[in-house]
């Protein structure tokens, strides 16, 4: 054999093994490069399955609580499709029993003041003084206090007069009568004390006694005994109402009852608690009637700055949240689907919703409504 021919024939050998390790290496890595691919694609792919079925979820919840009265809290929700192991759970956070409502460590002990909410001058808030069981039975709350104050600055922005000679903070409770059906108000005007501050504010309600701040470390109780200026004779205490309007039947000349009811004033200095133990699903409506112009500052725009009013509603049962949130997981793909589906070679996303009333209501809200009384 040639010595020359057969070390050509090794060389060639070589070069084949060489080039088939090549290409067995490229196509491992083509193979790999591809696999990533179908593996990242079907990640994307059960990822907005289950960002739709958590979408899917918020959806449900707003239908949940479309067709409920405020303060309705609804059990965990689920739904979805088994047999393609798409699900979702859907959980509310809708009752408190502080508006707005305070967890530990959100309040830091140097700013109590975001403890409070905002009330700009000429705005209305509503707060159900009632919650909904799972029956859509409304139960309503008796005991609750409205702890506020104003940034006024006596020395600098009120002349001539102190704050409790202004009537400036307007609240009326609307409720139907137990007797006779009919929506009834009882209602009031009240001033703030020149030294009412986020640490000690200015307080009316039911009971100072019975309504207890769940964390007293952030808002101690307000300022005692306060009773509210009066341009008449007649003064009531934080927990009495100086104007009640109930309905009453007119009779005719004949003896028959007129089928127009009309509103009368009724006992002044009305205990609220009487009020809310006489009326069902009852609506606290809060006004600020600050007038800008009595406020001594440097522009209208600074006068407009400082007449807003800081409140804070504490109450014995949980009512209605002003921020209500709606959590939705979605959960897509996996063996079984379902809570563990992330852990399963499929996906889990989780979405929130938070929902607050509109805080605008007219300011002279007298209006009267009527509800379905089969939802008593």
């Amino acid at each position: 054999m040639n010595i020359f021919t057969s070390h050509r024939r090794g060389s060639a050998l070589i070069t084949t093994l060489l080039v088939t390790a090549l290409i067995m290496l490229t196509a491992v890595g083509l193979a790999q490069l591809i696999t990533g691919d179908i593996r990242t694609g079907g990640e994307f792919v059960q990822d907005g399955k289950a960002l739709y079925m958590a979408e899917s979820g918020l959806e449900r919840g707003l239908l949940t609580l479309k067709d409920q009265l405020p303060g309705y809290q609804p059990k965990l929700v689920k739904g979805g499709v088994e047999k393609e192991t798409l699900s979702y759970e859907t959980n509310f956070k809708t009752q408190a029993n502080d508006i707005p409502h305070v967890e530990p460590g959100m309040v830091s002990v140097f700013n109590k003041a975001d403890a409070y909410n905002t009330l700009a001058a000429q705005h209305s808030v509503a707060v159900p003084l009632f919650t909904v069981d799972d029956a859509g039975v409304a139960h309503n709350i008796q005991d609750f206090l409205v702890k506020y104050y104003v940034p006024f600055d006596l020395s600098k922005n009120i002349a001539g007069s102190q704050l409790q000679d202004i009537d400036f903070f307007r609240w009326k409770i609307v409720g139907i009568a137990h007797d006779t059906k009919k929506a009834e108000s009882v209602s009031d005007f009240t001033s703030a004390s020149d030294f009412a501050i986020a640490e000690k504010p200015n307080c009316f309600g039911t009971s100072k006694e019975k309504v207890q701040e769940k964390f007293s470390d952030i808002i101690p109780d307000c300022i005692p005994d306060m009773v509210k200026s009066s341009t008449d004779v007649q003064n009531c205490q934080y927990n009495q109402a100086r104007s009640y309007y109930k309905y009453t039947v007119k009779t005719s000349y004949d003896g028959f009852e007129d089928s127009a009811p009309i509103e009368v004033l009724d006992t002044p200095c009305y205990a609220i608690a009487d009020f809310l133990a006489n009326h069902d699903q009852n609506y606290l409506i809060l006004t600020n009637l600050v007038n800008p112009d009595i406020i001594q500052a440097l522009s209208p725009d600074a006068q407009a700055a400082l007449s807003y009013i800081k409140y804070r509603v504490i109450t014995t049962e949980p009512v209605l949240r002003d921020k209500v949130t709606i959590e939705s997981t979605g959960n897509s793909g996996g063996i079984l689907g379902g809570v563990g589906a992330a852990l399963l070679g499929g996906s889990t996303k989780k979405l929130d919703l938070q929902l607050s009333g509109d805080a605008f209501l007219p300011v002279f809200n007298f209006s009267i409504y009527q509800t379905d009384l089969k939802k008593k």
